[in-house]
């Protein structure tokens, strides 16, 4: 079945085009699903610290980074969608890998995007860690979607791009070789000369970084604050053990609250609190108690 749709960019605004463009609405939908199954779950260094993106996912406080690298406003997460070019700077465990993956997610879900609206604005996601030498963003685009279930549209990338219909997410600049990612950064300000109507998003850790992206807006992703701790103990918590009861260990303990604004600390406290019913009381005893579990599902 084909069907007809007015190319947008990726911010949803119609663009001037000579005509409409045209894609099949199964191979869409069959690129979503691909999508949904690849990225639902966050990434976690072991077992048990997973989180269900679609259901759990708890938007973080954002702020604009100014040119001395310091904080400025907050910015909403509603509101990325119109940044067309942008990097995401974030401390380990803070949730890089998350947001940029739930930004896919959201434009393939059946209440967005891909799944409802049917404005063909396509995410890849590339995780940045298996960047190759001597290779395109173009090449890496067309890889990316061929194992997606995409390849039907690997050969239109240079065309999707030029109408603004991708959302490219390059996930941890700074897990590239150093000697390679003066070259990739190279590679992402040709592509993004190239092709200024596709949205482009990188994120990586700050010390990795010396604002090498200068066009790009920079946001940074901010700690939870007890808000967010809360809602993020009842989603994983409410069915099996009292989230109240974890949240007010963390509240009582000015060592261990002062690092879970980490969603990786946080779920690491999570994990323990399940399997243990006790909270550690700093983050190097919340590590050292995790081991043990992790070396578990080693052979």
């Amino acid at each position: 079945t084909e069907s007809s749709f007015v190319a947008v960019d990726s911010r949803l605004h119609p663009v001037d085009n000579e005509s409409e463009a045209s894609l099949d609405e199964q191979l869409v939908e069959q690129y979503s699903r691909a999508i949904r199954e690849r990225l639902s779950q966050s990434e976690a260094i072991g077992p048990g610290l997973e989180t269900h993106l679609p259901s759990q996912y708890i938007q973080p406080a954002l702020s604009k980074v100014a040119d001395d690298n310091d904080d400025m406003e907050s910015i909403s997460f509603s509101e990325l969608s119109n940044k067309r070019h942008l990097v995401v700077l974030g401390e380990p465990g803070i949730g890089k890998t998350s947001m940029l993956r739930k930004i896919a997610l959201d434009l393939v879900s059946d209440d967005y995007g891909l799944g409802k609206h049917r404005t063909a604005v396509l995410p890849i996601y590339i995780q940045l860690r298996s960047w190759q030498d001597n290779q395109t963003v173009v090449m890496v685009l067309q890889r990316s979607v061929s194992q997606s279930s995409g390849r039907w549209f690997a050969d239109s990338i240079t065309e999707l791009a030029s109408k603004g219909r991708l959302v490219i997410l390059f996930d941890g600049m700074d897990e590239v070789r150093p000697n390679v990612r003066q070259e990739l950064l190279a590679r992402i300000r040709e592509f993004t000369n190239s092709y200024p109507s596709s949205q482009i998003i990188v994120s990586t850790r700050p010390n990795s970084y010396s604002g090498e992206l200068e066009e790009f807006e920079h946001i940074r992703i901010c700690p939870f604050d007890f808000n967010q701790i809360r809602e993020f103990s009842f989603h994983r918590l409410h069915r099996k053990k009292s989230w109240r009861s974890f949240v007010s260990c963390l509240r009582e303990s000015e060592d261990i609250g002062s690092v879970v604004g980490n969603p990786l600390f946080l779920s690491l406290a999570v994990f323990l609190y399940e399997r243990t019913g006790l909270v550690p009381s700093n983050s190097a005893q919340l590590i050292r108690d995790y081991v043990p579990h992790l070396t578990e599902t080693w052979d």
